[in-house]
Formats: C-alpha cells, structure tokens, sequence
C-alpha cells in the first residue's frame, strides 16, 4: 500500500464511547438524585477516561436493557455482568474487576432450606437478564421465576409479600 492510501484505510481515533449501566445496582452503579450515573464502576470509568482522553457517555437504564442496548450496538459497551454463554454471543469479556457473589435471600419465617432444590417450592425474584435467571433455569428446570426489570420493582415485591425468596449480588443487597 502507499502511505497515503494506508492512511486513508486507518481507523479515526475513538474520542467517545458509551457504557450501559444498570441505574439501581449501587455501590457499582445507579442513578444519583440528579439522575446522573455514580458508584465506583462509574468511578473507574471516569478514571480510564481521564488517562486515555477518550470521553466516556454513561446511558443508566435497568439492567436487562443494558444488555439489550449493547446486544443491538446501541451502545459501545455493557458496564458489567457475570459471564454466560449466552451473553458471550454478543459480549467480548475482560478480567473481573471485582468478586461479586450473588445468594439467595429468604423470608425469616421459612425454614428448612439447605440446597437450591428446597427454593423449587417458591416463586423465586430475579432481575431480568441477570445471570441467575439463565442459572437457575438450567439448574432448576421448572421454578417460577418473578422476573423484575429493576431492584426496587423486586423490593416493592418484596414490601407487599408477592415473593418471599430472591436472588441478588450480595453487595448490591447489603447497600
């Protein structure tokens, strides 16, 4: 190729990007009271921005349709999610920036429960598109799954006694 042509076929410089982040999944990220995105996802993003130059447009949404915004190239990237095969389809993975465990929470007053079999009695809470859902859909065939597009759609299910056993990330819960 000559110098010219080559130059011509090079990409332009990447000045911008855009990240899906889940709007209620804090301490990572959410939408704070003047519904910018914070937490310390955001926060490192901030910081890649800062020493790469490249300015970084955070889209908050609920979680399920952050992968759907990035599955469908609405966005450049998804802020984060554990891995699946089937989000493997669309989604290149890098190293974890953190351990995040999820478990499942249970109604006080229920007991008795030792393995994930002992849950296929109850309507299980989950977030759409998370992990878990995909999870136990393999690993208990059969469960009712309450699926909610946010946390507080979850915890409101929660409050009026609609679903009495859910999964989350622990941090996320705790916070």
């Amino acid at each position: 190729l000559k110098p010219a042509a080559a130059a011509q076929d090079s990409p332009a410089p990447v000045k911008e990007i855009s990240v899906a982040v889940g709007q209620d999944y804090a301490p990572f990220y959410f939408r704070n009271q003047e519904g910018n995105a914070e937490g310390w996802l955001v926060d490192i993003w901030r910081l890649w921005s800062e020493k790469t130059s490249i300015k970084v447009k955070f889209v908050l949404a609920p979680f399920g349709e952050t992968l759907q915004l990035t599955k469908e190239g609405k966005v450049d990237v998804q802020g984060g999610c554990f891995y699946s095969e089937a989000s493997a389809t669309y989604l290149t993975y890098v190293a974890p920036l953190a351990k995040k465990d999820p478990h499942f929470f249970f109604h006080k007053n229920i007991y008795g429960v030792e393995t994930l079999k002992d849950l296929s009695a109850f309507r299980i809470g989950v977030i759409e598109g998370d992990f878990a859902v995909s999870y136990l859909r393999k690993h208990l065939p059969g469960a009712s799954l309450a699926e909610y597009a946010t946390n507080e759609e979850l915890f409101k299910a929660l409050e009026k006694g609609e679903i009495r056993v859910f999964v989350m990330d622990t941090p996320i819960f705790l916070y």
